[in-house]
């Protein structure tokens, strides 16, 4: 074990002495250090690190010794019972405690883990193995990393490339506890608790394989030869940024390439129809991204979005009106009365065929002893003169009707877009009331309808 630059000075003062004029910043208190080929064994488990290090520590000193902070702590034995002014002291002494480190890293490198399986065979392991975890703290602001998880049991497996989080901050939360601790119970009765929520920064997974055992159901299968459940993601990522009074404003929630097989012996009927279809796996993604514009009072939807591989796509966007600051005070009373203040300008829907059509077409057609083109014939003949009905009921909607009618006869991807006409958008009580009938709002909006 190797540390080096320890400055023994500065921590005896830590303990010892108050923050003076000269101790603003945060200085060094352990430099680089390492432990390397960590082993644990008691003849059945083993634990081992090829190596632990770190490339230093820094800490500030606080208006009180730390000796003394910590005997007045343990003064206490009821602080829930404290007056409200002793216990925003008693809680203040807390927080300086652990904002006091400033800066630290850590880094852990080839971890390794055995422990005997569940069912007593002496010869059967778990396996828990990583190649790298990192944790970086700068301030009150959290990043960490994590490479090559796995764990095995068997043939069973769960593994994960990496796995990330980074800008997680509990500075708000800091600053909301400070406030919290003073007030006494009556002014906590308000008091905004989502302002205790920290700023969550971005979450992201890479890499994931699974291969594990399915359900045993009424002892009918024994665990070896249940359908076994498996699935991969190639990526995962959710951001959720630029709080206000907590909540978040900015949200961005993906996943791309979650596949999963679809079993020949699949007894679920949807799925069942897929493997007719010739689909032996799911391959999908998805996306949602919002984001709050305080200047415009609006909600920008900037996508929701479902993709599967070769077969279809959906996507919706839109922006809503009247979206105000009420919405991100943590005050239900005030979030709820701000609902009755939200408009609806714009949307697009878009939807892409990738085959699904034509895997359905050739179904159909195998299922009614067709050619393709014949059940294409009867399908777009069918569903033309079902449009052209309700065209005729209701002219406004003819451009509609014609570009579904260009969609179904050839798939590629049908857009539609709604806007209110005025610029405000149309009101709550607007939608509630179209809610039973949509066409009373065709006046309201101008719609465009496109197939390519």
């Amino acid at each position: 074990m190797t540390v080096q630059d320890m400055d023994a000075a500065y921590l005896a003062r830590l303990y010892t002495e108050k923050a003076g004029p000269q101790d603003k910043e945060a200085k060094p208190v352990y430099g680089p250090s390492s432990v390397k080929d960590i082993v644990f064994s008691d003849g059945e488990a083993r634990f081992g690190y090829a190596e632990i290090r770190s490339s230093g520590i820094s800490m500030a000193m606080t208006d009180q010794p730390l000796l003394e902070t910590l005997n007045a702590l343990s003064a206490v034995s009821a602080p829930d019972e404290l007056p409200p002014a002793e216990r925003q002291a008693y809680f203040t002494r807390i927080l300086s405690i652990i904002d006091m480190t400033k800066k630290a890293d850590i880094e852990m490198l080839g971890l390794n883990m055995e422990v005997p399986a569940k069912d007593g065979d002496k010869g059967k392991k778990i396996k828990f193995a990583t190649d790298r975890l990192a944790i970086q703290l700068d301030g009150q602001t959290l990043d960490a990393t994590l490479n090559g998880l796995s764990m095995a049991e068997g043939e069973s497996h769960f593994k994960i490339s990496e796995a990330a989080l980074s800008g997680f901050s509990w500075s708000p939360t800091f600053k909301a506890l400070e406030q919290m601790v003073a007030l006494d119970e009556q002014q906590l009765e308000s008091f905004p608790f989502t302002t205790l929520l920290p700023e969550f920064g971005t979450v992201r997974l890479a890499g994931i394989d699974a291969d594990l055992p399915g359900s045993v159901e009424n002892g009918e299968t024994s665990p070896s030869t249940a359908e076994r459940v498996r699935f991969s993601l190639k990526e995962y990522e959710a951001a959720l940024t630029k709080p206000r009074n907590g909540i978040p404003t900015d949200i961005r929630v993906s996943y791309q390439d979650l596949t999963v097989p679809v079993p020949a012996n699949i007894e679920e009927k949807t799925l069942a129809e897929l493997r007719k279809l010739g689909i032996d796996e799911l391959v999908l993604s998805s996306s949602l991204e919002a984001a709050w514009d305080e200047a415009q009072q609006t909600l920008v939807i900037k996508e929701i979005s479902t993709s599967l591989k070769d077969l279809a796509g959906f996507s919706f966007s839109g922006v809503m009106g009247g979206v105000s600051g009420d919405f991100f005070s943590g005050d239900e009373a005030k979030m709820r009365v701000a609902l009755f203040g939200l408009t609806a300008r714009e949307a697009e829907l878009e939807i892409e065929d990738k085959g699904l059509a034509a895997k359905g077409l050739k179904a159909y057609a195998e299922q009614n002893g067709m050619t393709e083109d014949q059940a294409r014939g009867m399908l777009t003949m069918t569903s033309s003169v079902v449009l052209q009905q309700f065209a005729d009921e209701e002219p406004r909607l003819q451009d509609v009707v014609d570009a579904v009618s260009k969609f179904i006869a050839k798939p590629g991807t049908f857009t539609l877009t709604v806007k209110s006409k005025s610029p405000s958008g149309l009101g709550a009580l607007e939608l509630a009331v179209a809610s039973q009938n949509p066409l009373l709002l065709l006046d309201r909006v101008d719609i465009e309808a496109v197939a390519e």
